[in-house]
């Protein structure tokens, strides 16, 4: 009896049951190995994904920064070149200024001064202006008459220059029409 209990064992019939039983096991094991590949999938992509975002985040603010520190000294760097020629041409300013101020000292009147004769390549355009801010002759006709009064801040700020009786060189003009820079004194 024990023999035949062995024989059946080891016999065809118990082997396809036992492949059958194989079978359905092989196909639970795939599919929990492909769920949890799935699962870990998921949750390294979502990591992933979090540590990309936060890279990103610094990556971004680090360019930012640049961006301000190069943009901030660029702006020094504008500023500290006025300044340079400002200061390199205001010798050369001040001398036709004072050309100017000797011939009509000398009792040249305003009108009659010949400006275009004191200009040269440091200075384009020259304006007088009288005590009420209105523009009495220029090498630019186009200015005369104009009343700086009509601009408050800009008429204050006239009559300041004016009161302190020195040279005053304004910053530089980037005319957008002619596209040359210009320096007012």
């Amino acid at each position: 009896m024990g023999i035949e209990i062995i024989k059946e064992f080891f016999s065809d019939s118990h082997q396809i049951t036992s492949k059958q039983q194989i079978i359905p096991l092989r196909r639970k094991l795939a599919f929990i190995i492909t769920a949890f590949t799935v699962l870990i999938v998921i949750f390294l992509g979502i990591l992933q994904n979090r540590l990309l975002s936060q890279v990103l985040k610094e990556d971004y603010q680090a360019h930012r920064n640049q961006i301000e520190e190069a943009t901030l000294d660029a702006i020094g760097y504008y500023d500290n070149l006025n300044l340079l020629i400002a200061k390199t041409k205001e010798s050369r300013i001040k001398s036709v200024l004072d050309r100017v101020l000797a011939d009509y000292q000398k009792g040249i009147t305003a009108g009659s001064l010949k400006l275009s004769s004191y200009i040269d390549k440091d200075i384009e355009n020259l304006y007088l202006i009288d005590n009420k801010n209105i523009i009495l002759h220029s090498t630019d006709p186009t200015e005369i008459g104009l009343d700086f009064s009509k601009f408050p801040e800009f008429s204050r700020q006239l009559d300041d220059i004016r009161s302190k009786g020195v040279l005053f060189v304004d910053g530089i003009s980037i005319p957008t029409k002619q596209k040359q820079l210009k320096l007012f004194a």
